[in-house]
């Protein structure tokens, strides 16, 4: 059913997140940052401002980063399953937040020059 009424509220079925931002965890900090800085992005290019578009990229990519380094641990006990996130550095993870910290950078100097 691609909408209607059901139990006195009006459902919209388009509405629906697709299947993998079910699954993004915004309890995390670094993937809230990704969605936080990709707002930042999309704002800063819709408005022209590159040293701002800059420093949303850079957000971006430093939030990926902390991703790949903290990856999702799970296991299974008597109690229950446990979930960590335990800091394991990758060589992808690093190069992204490092080239989020030099773009980050070279933002913030456009924008306190210009």
């Amino acid at each position: 059913m691609a909408g209607g009424w059901r139990d006195g509220r009006l459902e919209d079925d388009t509405m629906d997140f697709p299947s993998w931002l079910k699954k993004f965890d915004l309890a995390r900090w670094w993937q809230a940052a990704i969605v936080v800085s990709l707002v930042t992005l999309l704002a800063a290019l819709a408005a022209g401002q590159n040293g701002f578009a800059m420093i949303g990229l850079a957000g971006v990519l430093c939030g990926f980063g902390k991703w790949m380094n903290h990856r999702k641990e799970m296991e299974i006990r008597p109690s229950g399953t446990l979930t960590t996130y335990e800091r394991a550095n990758r060589t992808q993870g690093l190069v992204l937040v490092g080239l989020g910290v030099v773009l980050g950078l070279i933002g913030l100097y456009r924008v306190i020059a210009s």
